[in-house]
């Protein structure tokens, strides 16, 4: 079971010693590159949503405004007319 290891570790033979390349061929600085812009893009992310994302409710927000409009009320299909039927877009 163990010669058959590097054939299932996809391993490879250079000048008779046995490497497996755990970087893919990619320089490793690439991946550091990489690795440093996805925790950038995360943190970025995150703080946008910390700020934008406003919580909505009578506990957090004072007087929030519906999320329908202020002044409208719901109607349903069958009182706009579309008797039951999904418009089509």
């Amino acid at each position: 079971a163990a010669a058959g290891a590097p054939d299932a570790a996809e391993a490879f033979v250079y000048n008779g010693k046995e490497y497996f390349d755990i970087t893919f061929g990619i320089n490793p600085f690439i991946w550091a590159l990489a690795a440093a812009f996805i925790i950038f893009y995360g943190a970025t992310l995150k703080n946008a949503a910390l700020k934008y994302n406003k919580p909505y409710g009578t506990l957090t927000v004072k007087d929030p405004d519906p999320i329908i409009g202020k002044g409208k009320k719901f109607i349903g299909m069958e009182a706009e007319g579309l008797g039951g039927k999904k418009a089509d877009n």
